[in-house]
């Protein structure tokens, strides 16, 4: 009796050496195999873009729209619902941004080629009025109107603003700001006798008001 008892721990005791040698041998089989590789890297794949470094990020992380990863970095604006003014939404609203910024006096073309906006995935269209790289020994100023194809009176808008690429061409585009609604847009620091101005006058034959 007591020999078949032995027998029996003794049994016991090989299957759990057994159950160990598996988990040892057999589970790092399988981590490294690529079907585990490829399901476990598509996690991080589908977001490459929101690895841009965000320097202020304290809101919940959005996608981010295509080619995002040329910029090395963005910050967020959130534009306050309850700032805006109606009882329902707008739509392609002129939104106008003023911003004093010490990473913008670094980090960025002197031109402010390399600045681009997005909202929900898609870059908006905007007109840089004034960049001002060396506004004082620490800041740049920017000035910026850009086209919001939504703006909401009951939830807050949030835009992400990028920046920082060397050798980017210019992401402004202008006429895709104003609408058709708008005869002409003149910025409180342009000259009135410019020449286009004057032409425009000419063809609406308007005094400048």
């Amino acid at each position: 009796m007591k020999t078949r008892r032995n027998q029996l721990i003794a049994f016991k005791k090989r299957i759990k050496v057994l159950i160990i040698l598996l988990f040892v041998l057999i589970i790092p089989l399988i981590l490294s195999s690529p079907l585990f590789s490829n399901l476990f890297n598509a996690n991080f794949s589908e977001n490459d873009d929101d690895k841009i470094n965000n320097k202020n990020d304290t809101k919940p992380i959005i996608s981010a729209p295509f080619n995002a990863h040329y910029f090395q970095f963005y910050k967020v604006i959130t534009i306050d619902h309850n700032q805006v003014s109606g009882t329902s939404g707008h739509t392609n609203f002129p939104f106008l941004f003023s911003t004093l910024d010490t990473d913008l006096y670094t980090d960025v073309q002197p031109d402010g080629d390399d600045i681009a906006f997005s909202l929900n995935n898609v870059w908006l269209d905007h007109e840089i009025e004034v960049f001002d790289q060396n506004y004082d020994a620490t800041h740049a100023r920017l000035v910026v109107w850009m086209r919001l194809p939504a703006l909401s009176v009951t939830i807050d808008t949030v835009i992400r603003m990028y920046y920082g690429n060397s050798t980017m061409s210019s992401q402004q585009n202008p006429e895709g700001v104003w609408d058709d609604d708008y005869c002409f847009v003149l910025h409180m620091d342009q000259d009135p006798s410019e020449s286009d101005i004057h032409k425009f006058l000419d063809r609406r034959h308007s005094p400048l008001r």
